[in-house]
């Protein structure tokens, strides 16, 4: 009797053992998973920014190009005028 009531305590216990680490496994792969899931949307987000910076730093030139050339017309002008006033 107490072989077999060993027997079957080692079993119980294997079994506590298996259960335990198949539920410490599938807790890892939900991580894991969770953290994979989150890696892409933080990746999304990263180009999404990127692209973004991109977008305003060629609207920036392309303002800074028509500044400069509301400035070099304003040269023209303002010598024109200067030509037409010593005339």
């Amino acid at each position: 009797m107490t072989d077999k009531g060993s027997i079957i305590i080692n079993i119980i216990i294997a079994l506590f053992i298996f259960v335990a680490i198949g539920i410490k496994y599938n807790n890892l792969k939900t991580a894991y998973i969770k953290a994979e899931k989150e890696k892409v949307e933080y990746c999304e987000k990263y180009y999404e920014q990127k692209d973004l910076i991109e977008d305003l730093e060629y609207e920036i030139q392309m303002q800074d190009t028509v500044i400069e050339f509301l400035n070099s017309d304003n040269q023209i002008l303002s010598s024109f005028l200067a030509e037409l006033d010593t005339k």
